[in-house]
């Protein structure tokens, strides 16, 4: 899903001036360092990391994207830019590996990227096949001890028609980072296809560079980290939402996606609202959000996750790598509160939650302490993601670009609601825990 130009372009801006603002920050200035010394996780990849060891062989933290391809395609051009991002970003060439008793990321130098090709040209029941084959890539685990944790897909459909799957592990980015890998894709590609070499600039530093910087911000930690004891103390442990079956004693990943989007009117209102409000949209979708759980669920006290970019440095900016963090919302609600003053409360609440969003979320799981179950995740069971990164129309030279969209059958939480502007509408999904398990299709 694609966000309006006009949008995307002041979301960026803002979001450049924010970050060239915390560049002034005597400790904001990341070194860069030799890409031949191994380096250590940043405190989020050190979550995931472990997180990923317990279930070595789930798909769970693959993400993945599409896009179709109509015109006549230079594979090898496109095989080449794929490559070029390769080399230009060190932590899509990382391995993890134990060294020392610690966890770190080493860099493989003159690496290739597996690209694999498939052509359905002459198959009978070609989108059932494709299909098929796309869930397969999408959800085959990564080895990131041994291999590489971005893989790419080509399917060729016929002459004029192909479609590009990307699968990279989350351990190594973020939504944020597949826009740009898009975008030096598209910048790459444009040359390649004309035989010039790069026109893009070198990186002054490398992910591994910022997760060094990371680990040695101590001094502020403690802040952060009474902050959010303050916030979340006595939070309660699990949203109760209705179900038709018992949750099942062990977490299970397996989602179900339900589309969704509002009218242009409506759409419209709420944008004007959140306007004259001096609100974000975000602010206005959790407050929508959190009154319909607290009805559903009749808790008055309740918690939601939300992502930020997590990307607080300006030299970050064009990196790919693991930034996004997660953020927990609390919401109290009251009979007699107006909406008005609710949306004020989640206002100030999310203001000063940025104020603290250097604290990764490991680090606030590891701070508030939670007593941990085997069915649910902690701190939050639903997570609320309004779309705020920079995007812009993906051209490629000579080719009509579609985004797809994939079927998604993995969910880490019991509800997930994504929202986004697109063509002056509201529109989104639901990614909820497979009904069988559950729930029941309604």
């Amino acid at each position: 899903m694609q966000s309006s130009p006009q949008s995307a372009t002041k979301n960026r801006a803002q979001l450049i001036l924010q970050l060239k603002k915390n560049a002034n920050s005597v400790n904001a200035h990341i070194k860069k360092h030799p890409a031949t010394q191994p380096a250590p996780l940043s405190y989020s990849q050190e979550r995931l990391w472990i997180m990923s060891q317990l279930e070595p062989n789930s798909p769970i933290y693959n993400m993945a994207g599409a896009i179709q391809l109509n015109g006549v395609l230079n594979t090898v051009a496109l095989q080449q830019s794929l490559n070029e991002v390769l080399r230009r970003h060190d932590i899509l060439r990382s391995r993890f590996v134990e060294e020392n008793n610690r966890t770190v990321q080493r860099v493989v130098h003159n690496k290739s990227l597996l690209f694999k090709q498939l052509d359905l040209s002459n198959a009978v029941e070609q989108q059932r096949l494709f299909d098929h084959c796309a869930q397969d890539f999408i959800r085959l685990p990564f080895n990131l001890s041994k291999g590489l944790p971005l893989r790419a897909l080509l399917t060729t459909l016929n002459t004029q028609q192909h479609i590009l799957l990307i699968s990279l592990h989350h351990i190594v980015a973020d939504r944020w980072s597949v826009s740009l890998l898009m975008g030096e894709i598209a910048v790459l590609y444009a040359g390649f296809t004309q035989g010039t070499p790069s026109t893009l600039m070198e990186l002054p530093i490398q992910y591994a560079d910022f997760s060094l910087w990371q680990r040695q911000q101590n001094e502020t930690v403690e802040k952060h980290r009474l902050y959010w004891q303050q916030k979340l103390q006595h939070a309660p442990p699990l949203l109760e939402l209705p179900t038709d079956r018992p949750r099942p004693p062990i977490q299970s990943y397996h989602g179900n996606t339900v589309a969704f989007e509002l009218s242009q009117p409506l759409s419209a209102t709420l944008t004007v609202l959140a306007k004259q409000k001096n609100v974000t949209l975000f602010m206005i979708m959790a407050a929508a959000f959190s009154v319909l759980l607290s009805r559903y669920s009749h808790h008055k006290d309740l918690t939601i996750g939300y992502p930020s970019a997590g990307r607080n440095q300006a030299q970050t900016a064009n990196l790919i790598g693991f930034f996004v963090n997660t953020l927990v919302l609390r919401c109290h609600l009251q009979d007699d509160m107006p909406f008005s003053q609710y949306l004020k409360h989640l206002r100030d609440q999310a203001l000063q939650d940025q104020a603290h969003a250097e604290l990764t979320f490991g680090q606030i799981v590891e701070a508030i302490n939670p007593v941990r179950h085997a069915e649910h995740a902690p701190l939050f069971q639903v997570m609320l993601a309004v779309q705020n990164v920079p995007t812009t129309a993906l051209q490629l030279a000579d080719l009509t670009v579609t985004p797809l969209t994939l079927a998604n059958e993995v969910s880490q939480f019991d509800l997930t609601l994504f929202v986004e502007h697109v063509d002056g509408k509201l529109q989104g999904f639901c990614l909820m825990l497979l009904p069988s398990k559950i729930w029941q299709n309604t």
